[in-house]
């Protein structure tokens, strides 16, 4: 089941719910159509977007910069500014089986302070 969701930004973004288990987003419809492919075994295997560590919860995923800089970009441009300071992206892991808990880390080993 594929949808169109209007973007902040004027653009069209596609969604696609397959089989009530996996939200799928992507850039264009034929980006979309290829990930069910895919998905389906209908499509030509790729390497996967997530490294299998980092599949947990039930929510997970990874914000790039520009999608921070585009959710934070009217309510607070200085928080976007320093989060694209520190770090090019953020592994996404919600946990909701209880309570709802949410974890947001940047990837990379932290730097020693001077």
């Amino acid at each position: 089941m594929a949808f169109e969701l209007p973007g902040s930004n004027g653009r069209v973004a596609p969604i696609a719910l397959w089989r009530d288990q996996l939200i799928l987003l992507a850039d264009t419809p034929e980006q979309l159509a290829q990930a069910v492919d895919r998905i389906e075994g209908r499509g030509p295997p790729a390497p996967p977007a997530l490294d299998e560590n980092a599949t947990y919860g039930e929510l997970y995923g990874v914000l790039g910069s520009d999608l921070i800089d585009e959710i934070l970009a009217n309510g607070q441009p200085e928080l976007a500014a320093r989060l694209r300071d520190v770090a090019d992206h953020i592994d996404l892991h919600v946990n909701a089986m209880g309570d709802v808990a949410m974890v947001a880390e940047d990837p990379r080993p932290p730097t020693p302070r001077s």
